[in-house]
């Protein structure tokens, strides 16, 4: 993959994420940002924390810091999708929200 090609799907990918997370931030209140594609979910409550998913043009993967942990996803040409373990890039930052959510109960 080039660098202009991972570019072009990690910001595709970081927007899908966006909008499929954008129903569970209405319903469990916390804030979603992605400006110069970088996501930011933001958590006010039940406990102050931010997850960052960004973009890492060396390693052509997009990572996420969450949890105390860094999660890297690979490109997966199959899926046409960025994933860890077969898991996209949406469904592993809503299991993530949930799983602090849930830890969290308020």
């Amino acid at each position: 993959m080039t660098e202009q090609q991972f570019r072009l799907e990690a910001g595709r990918a970081l927007g899908e994420a966006l909008r499929a997370l954008v129903p569970l931030a209405e319903r469990r209140g916390f804030d979603l940002d992605l400006q110069d594609g970088v996501l930011q979910l933001v958590f006010d409550s039940p406990a102050p924390a931010k997850f960052v998913a960004s973009p890492h043009g060396p390693a052509r993967q997009i990572w996420i810091s969450a949890l105390g942990r860094t999660y890297r996803l690979a490109w997966n040409a199959e899926a046409s999708a960025f994933a860890l373990e077969g898991e996209a890039l949406p469904a592993l930052l809503e299991r993530l929200t949930l799983d602090f959510l849930d830890r969290h109960p308020g």
